[in-house]
């Protein structure tokens, strides 16, 4: 997938073009797959309450599910601790997959990335996730780096700025040289 706004002006402001683009897009799943289905049930039997809510998920369009853990870690008990501690585990093994995966895709090396946004809503990690990618692959150490998490499905799309955000940012003719 390929997106480019190069050249897109703001406003029609031709000092404030946009120089974005968007090369490459890359997936990666955890290990444990479960059909939809299964995962309501599996649900219902942790959580009984949940049975009042079969529409919500018969009714998602998610087809298959994704989890780092077996299912049985699941039916556990575990600890913020715990849970914090395999988030950031497979949340980073995943997301170096990723980067990897989409700077090749693009026909890039690491080097060549300017900037990091990284989403997620699944758990907390302290440094964030990119912090933590920097430590592990070859980025610059002046790459730009955007964590977003905490603002649920919209996949953070509140944390970047608008079109409207952007005229303001764009008025100073130094603003946008």
């Amino acid at each position: 997938m390929q997106q480019r706004l190069a050249g897109s002006a703001v406003h029609g402001d031709p000092r404030c073009r946009l120089d974005v683009e968007i090369l490459a897009v890359a997936t990666a799943h955890p290990v444990h797959k479960v059909e939809q289905a299964e995962a309501f049930k599996r649900a219902k039997g942790i959580f009984p309450h949940l049975a009042r809510l079969e529409a919500l998920y018969s009714n998602t369009g998610i087809e298959t599910r994704y989890s780092c853990e077996p299912y049985q870690w699941c039916q556990q008990e575990h600890g913020w601790a715990d849970r914090t501690a395999t988030f950031q585990q497979h949340a980073v093994a995943l997301l170096e997959e990723v980067a990897v995966k989409a700077v090749q895709k693009a026909g890039l090396v690491l080097a060549d990335i300017d900037m990091l946004v990284v989403n997620t809503i699944t758990g907390l990690a302290i440094p964030s996730l990119d912090a933590k990618l920097m430590n592990r692959l070859a980025f610059r150490r002046s790459v730009e780096r955007l964590p977003i998490f905490g603002l649920g499905c919209g996949g953070g799309s509140p944390a970047l700025p608008g079109p409207r955000a952007s005229p303001r940012a764009c008025r100073a003719p130094t603003s946008c040289s």
